[in-house]
């Protein structure tokens, strides 16, 4: 019989090596066809989220953020994290609106589209960072 102990590492993601490791793990499915990192608007180059999943009718918005936990200020945090969400549901209605072209590109394709066949939209925010989970 083996002896295992528990250790914990700390290893906190952060900024674009957070967005690497979703970007990295959304492609180690059958979706990785269609996982782009970074789109943005075609008409301002500003980014619509940091990894976006499409797949025929459906569009997952993912927002990755470093966001440290500190429970002596918790209302920061939560300020954060209503901020991250109203970031989301502004792409989500941008997405909806159809009106500007975004840019998608990744290993497999290259395109432009307003998005208009989306009927299922998926909004997924990911905090990383110390006391994340605390």
């Amino acid at each position: 019989m083996s002896d295992t102990t528990n250790e914990q590492i700390d290893a906190y993601l952060t900024g674009k090596e957070a967005e690497d490791f979703v970007e990295f793990f959304s492609k180690k499915t059958f979706l990785a066809p269609w996982v782009f990192r970074s789109p943005k608007f075609v008409s301002d180059n500003k980014e619509l989220t940091d990894v976006a999943v499409l797949f025929r009718e459906t569009i997952i918005l993912i927002q990755v953020k470093g966001n440290k936990f500190d429970p002596k200020n918790p209302q920061r945090y939560l300020g954060e994290a209503k901020k991250r969400h109203e970031q989301l549901k502004g792409a989500e209605r941008r997405v909806l609106e159809h009106k500007k072209a975004s840019r998608l590109e990744n290993g497999y394709f290259s395109f432009e589209t307003k998005l208009k066949n989306i009927k299922k939209i998926y909004l997924i925010s990911i905090s990383t960072g110390p006391g994340e989970m605390e």
